[in-house]
């Protein structure tokens, strides 16, 4: 069984469910925050068709290195838990601590410049997040779902104020 995707060199989704198994017990045990920042990249079915899989490929490459290079503490991991969509857990943090790091990755990204070919105007390629933070107690891995969900959710607000604004929307 492999924890690692192949392309990104991150966690998978198997590995970063482990993860966050472990840390989330460790975090308990110690009293301690963990925060869970979820990160999905506007526009990448259209960038992908637009600009052919292997710029798919390479764009998914330069933005897992981005957040890798920006979550580098001990203890916070970055995994690719779906196609476009990547999650960073971050140990021994709150929701502002975690407000910072996502503030940092999005500042990284727009740095790049990369031109989102698929975007009316000149347009780059930007990242929607979403958040959540908790205290785990003992004897409570099943919340760390709830932590996930959370961040989901707060992902999703991002994701619809940007297709509204955008006008790619509903």
């Amino acid at each position: 069984m492999s924890y690692i995707d192949p392309l990104t060199r991150l966690l998978n989704l198997r590995g970063f469910t482990e993860t966050l198994r472990r840390e989330w017990q460790r975090s308990a045990r110690q009293g301690r925050p963990l925060a869970l920042l979820l990160i999905e990249i506007n526009r990448f079915s259209a960038y992908r068709y637009t600009c052919g899989y292997v710029a798919g490929e390479v764009l998914l490459q330069e933005l897992a290195a981005v957040f890798a290079s920006e979550v580098f503490r001990g203890n916070d991991y970055v995994a690719r838990y779906d196609a476009e969509r990547f999650a960073c857990l971050l140990g021994d943090t709150d929701l502002d601590g975690a407000r910072v790091i996502a503030e940092r990755i999005h500042s990284h990204v727009r740095n790049l410049a990369i031109p989102d070919l698929c975007a009316p105007g000149a347009s780059l390629v930007s990242i929607c997040t979403g958040m959540a933070s908790d205290v785990p107690v003992a004897g409570g891995v099943e919340a760390a779902t709830d932590l996930f969900v959370r961040a989901q959710r707060d992902l999703e607000i991002c994701v619809n104020d940007f297709n509204n604004a955008s006008g790619t929307g509903d």
